[in-house]
């Protein structure tokens, strides 16, 4: 259950001043623990000065706190993490991008991905952790919302849902547009665990080490060809005392 225990101070505002964000893009960034830090950018669009004057002296008295922002406008509720709880370094910063044009930024971040079964090879992932809103049961990312998923450089897409087609699919990113109202929203992926030590066979097997031994040989063969003489010699002094030994 939310807690907006600044509710009071929320309630001063001007109540007549109906506010909702224009567009949103909210990008999560996952890292190869499933911590995401999550970007959500929201522009405001407004009819004239005064109405943006009047959201600005708004945000003021608001300040930084992303809970009562999320009290006043319920579109700014975060939308990764079950619960507020789930949130940690949290930072929400705003300003002026274009005449009457404001854009909001909250950055927080929480743990979207959960391991899910591992292979020899591979751990697998499932991001499961949407907090978006819901319309009979059914997820709903609304018009103007986009939803991007930004997987770990090596990680290896399984599946995911709803479907994408290619201009909103990269190999580790997923960008989903509304209007879309879904059953399910998720994402699976594999992250490929580090190499183990080679065994003898890869070892002796491998070019690079045919390349090292190649040149071992070429030095050792130098440096017997340069030393000839006294190896040549000490060679025939071996054979001479063991000669006399033997006498």
């Amino acid at each position: 259950m939310r807690r907006y225990y600044p509710i009071l101070f929320v309630l001063i505002l001007p109540l007549a001043f109906s506010v909702s964000p224009s567009s949103a893009t909210i990008t999560a960034v996952v890292g190869p623990d499933g911590v995401a830090n999550v970007r959500e950018e929201y522009l405001f669009v407004f009819h004239d000065a005064n109405e943006m004057n009047t959201f600005l002296e708004m945000a003021d008295q608001m300040g930084n706190s992303y809970q009562l922002w999320i009290a006043r406008i319920p579109e700014l509720q975060h939308h990764f993490g079950k619960a507020y709880a789930d949130l940690s370094n949290i930072t929400l910063y705003w300003g002026e991008v274009g005449p009457n044009v404001v854009k909001l930024t909250v950055r927080y971040s929480t743990k979207i991905a959960a391991l899910a079964s591992e292979t020899s090879t591979e751990w697998e992932y499932m991001i499961n952790r949407f907090n978006l809103p819901r319309q009979g049961g059914a997820f709903v990312i609304p018009e103007g919302v986009s939803v991007v998923v930004i997987l770990p450089q090596r990680a290896r897409i399984i599946s995911y849902a709803p479907a994408l087609d290619e201009a909103h699919r990269a190999p580790n990113i997923l960008t989903w547009e509304g209007p879309i109202t879904t059953n399910d929203i998720y994402v699976r992926y594999a992250i490929p665990k580090p190499a183990g030590a080679p065994s003898i066979v890869e070892l002796l097997s491998s070019t690079s080490y045919n390349i090292y031994i190649s040149i071992i040989f070429v030095v050792l063969a130098a440096i017997i060809f340069l030393r000839r003489e006294e190896i040549s010699q000490r060679i025939q002094g071996y054979v001479e005392e063991n000669s006399e030994f033997e006498k």
